[in-house]
């Protein structure tokens, strides 16, 4: 008879064995119970019994609602989270193309998992212009990107983030020697990663570019390959450039002279370029610009494009005679905002817009003007006849001119606002349907004029 402590350890092993038989069966036991539940929601379910083209197009308004045009990869976000209800919603979202049409890849998520996704999804999209959101910080993975850029003709709309690796807790990541740029110790974000590049984007409409907030002198994304994504774009409609450094080949350079004639907006917004970014581009077809620019860069390229501009931003607005000279080329200009520190250049663009009589008169269709006064502008500028000026350019204009807003960071004192006779006269511009602001943006104070 064997000893009491092999027939336990023989007891033990075969409750073990039982336990794990057990273990089994529940699994099994849960697994018919979901395909169950999954056969009873497909025949309850009353979007499983419409036909697909409805069906798709309820997929489709939910993924509109989420308000991206980049869809994040995950079980919780859609399109993806349609696989996990049931089978039914399952052959619907993969048969829907336009549904796995957009997608945002941060390219420091686990790439062996994105090596995989990637070419599901976007297989998925089948034919579809495609809407792609490449982030990252450091370095993008070179198969992934292979990936992308082998759909590249379906491309649409193409944006380039760089990531903070504090805010998404990324660490700190492994970046070869050769990515390193000169005098500044930071990495290049290479487009080109393993040799592979676009090719071609013949479809491509729009390009957004997003370095990270206040960080423009550090970007990381090599202005050479931004431009050559342009270039590579001639169908490019918007373009914007965000808290990046643009540094276009150097001026003279007439091989690198960019014409994109269908390019109607482009937008750096606090965003670090060269000066010399415009005369590398000749663009026929511009209705907006953004950008940090004196007239001295803007006329040029006013005179070499003759774009039909509707709305321009000037971060800087320089001499008033340069101004004046670049507006008279953009009789059809609608908006105009403009960030100055003098408050003598705005009074001489309200006397230039009082002289409607001028022939030509200087922007006959502008409708709305905003004026960005800098927080070290000199309030002792502000007197009775820049009040005065601006009141009588409103009454000149006031059939065409319909938003008045001047933006003064700092509260002028009570010598300096506007006399009680220019208030009156304001009030009565605005009772006739104008819209007059005076203050400062962040409605710490403003002139009461209604």
């Amino acid at each position: 008879m064997p000893p009491i402590h092999d027939a336990l350890r023989a007891h033990l092993a075969k409750l073990d064995r039982e336990i794990i038989l057990q273990h089994e069966v529940l699994t099994k036991l849960k697994h018919d119970r979901t395909l169950a539940r999954r056969e009873l929601n497909a025949v309850l379910d009353p979007v499983a019994r419409l036909p697909l083209e409805i069906s798709s197009e309820i997929f489709l308004s939910c993924l509109a609602t989420s308000g991206t045009r980049f869809p994040q990869p995950g079980a919780l976000h859609l399109p993806m989270l349609l696989l996990n209800i049931c089978d039914a919603w399952s052959r619907i979202a993969v048969s829907t193309p336009s549904l796995w049409a957009g997608i945002h890849i941060l390219f420091q998520d686990n790439p062996q998992s994105l090596q995989k996704l990637v070419p599901r999804w976007l297989t998925r999209a089948g034919n579809r212009p495609l809407s792609l959101s490449l982030s990252g910080y450091a370095t993008f993975d070179s198969k992934v990107l292979g990936i992308v850029w082998s759909r590249a003709r379906q491309l649409k709309h193409l944006e380039l983030c760089e990531v903070d690796p504090e805010r998404r807790g990324l660490g700190m990541y492994k970046v070869e020697r050769g990515q390193r740029l000169g005098g500044d110790g930071g990495w290049t974000m290479d487009l080109w990663e393993g040799g592979t590049g676009p090719g071609s984007l013949p479809a491509l409409e729009t390009l957004a570019v997003r370095g990270l907030e206040g960080s423009p002198r550090i970007s990381r994304f090599p202005s050479r390959q931004i431009f050559e994504l342009m270039r590579l774009a001639p169908n490019l409609i918007e373009c914007l450039f965000r808290d990046v450094g643009v540094d276009f080949p150097p001026r003279g350079d007439k091989r690198t002279r960019l014409i994109l004639p269908k390019l109607r907006r482009l937008v750096f917004d606090e965003s670090n370029w060269s000066r010399n970014v415009l005369s590398h581009l000749n663009l026929p077809a511009l209705e907006t610009l953004a950008a940090d620019v004196h007239g001295v860069e803007l006329l040029p390229f006013l005179e070499a494009s003759s774009p039909p501009l509707r709305e321009l931003l000037l971060a800087k607005a320089g001499e008033f005679h340069l101004l004046a000279r670049c507006l008279r080329l953009v009789p059809g200009l609608r908006r105009l905002e403009l960030c100055t520190a003098q408050f003598d250049l705005a009074a001489e663009l309200f006397v230039a817009l009082a002289e409607s009589r001028s022939t030509p008169s200087l922007l006959p269709q502008l409708s709305t003007l905003v004026i960005h006064f800098a927080a070290h502008a000199d309030l002792s500028a502000i007197h009775d006849f820049f009040w005065l000026a601006a009141l009588r350019a409103l009454a000149a204009r006031r059939t065409h001119l319909q938003v008045l807003h001047l933006d003064i960071a700092e509260r002028p004192l009570a010598s300096q606002m506007p006399a009680p006779a220019i208030i009156a006269g304001f009030r009565e511009l605005v009772a006739d349907g104008m819209q007059l602001y005076i203050g400062d943006s962040l409605g710490k104070w403003k002139c009461t004029l209604d």
